[in-house]
């Protein structure tokens, strides 16, 4: 499935712009990925949360804390 550049697999793997930034559907649950990427200044949060969740929802998670900070 692809939102904006970003590719999402069946197994959660995500990878933005063809080997730009990828990460591994196995670290999704390990880190704040929206935290994280937010800092980025190529990273569209518009394209970029919905392939997350969609990566979350492609390895099975139906809970994640996610921290915010304003």
């Amino acid at each position: 499935m692809e939102f904006g550049k970003w590719k999402v697999e069946k197994n959660g793997d995500m990878d933005f712009d063809n080997g730009y930034y990828f990460i591994d559907g196995n670290r999704l649950k390990h880190e704040d990925w929206i935290l994280h990427l937010i800092e980025k200044d190529w990273a569209d949060m518009n394209h970029f949360i919905p392939a997350y969740f969609q990566a979350l929802q492609n390895i099975g998670v139906q809970y994640l804390k996610i921290q915010s900070f304003y």
